[in-house]
């Protein structure tokens, strides 16, 4: 491929621009993976301090996990989060995250491995990671319109 005369080749794997990893077909595969094990750490060490016998009380152990370790996870979700017709992610790609969520949820509540994750998420008020993907996305794209409209509407007072 040329370009402005110079000869290049195609990326073939996977890079990170601002934080995020892209591959070359948009699968978003690499950044979940890298966003899972980032998540992971966070978990670990979030269940150093918290127990379910000893540590903080389920409120404060659910403002660690939404304070750290689901931002560490969704970092740019805005923009791998949502397919290119505007369409959540398919749950296959978001399972590992959804896993991780999963674990931080049983230490958060305190809850045995038996019990149901609906019923964790519930008591936590913690919404399912493709849910919470979907509402940042939206209110990124809300606060981004209203921007472009503020501008036009000063371009508009502008003229007059």
């Amino acid at each position: 491929m040329r370009i402005a005369g110079c000869q290049t080749a195609p990326q073939k794997t996977s890079m990170r621009i601002l934080g995020v990893w892209v591959d070359p077909k948009l699968q978003w595969k690499e950044q979940i993976k890298k966003a899972a094990s980032k998540g992971s750490a966070a978990f670990e060490a979030m269940s150093r301090i918290t127990t379910s016998t000893w540590g903080p009380s389920m409120r404060r152990a659910r403002l660690l996990y939404t304070a750290t370790v689901r931002p560490a996870m969704l970092y740019g979700a805005q923009v791998w989060g949502v397919r290119d017709d505007g369409g959540a992610p398919a749950k296959s790609l978001l399972e590992p995250l959804q896993k991780v969520q999963n674990q931080c949820l049983r230490r958060i509540t305190g809850a045995y491995h038996r019990i149901l994750i609906a019923a964790m998420e519930k008591e936590a008020a913690i919404p399912l990671i493709q849910f919470y993907i979907e509402m940042i996305a939206l209110q990124r794209a809300a606060k981004t319109a209203s921007n472009r409209v503020k501008k036009e509407l000063v371009e508009v007072l502008k003229g007059i």
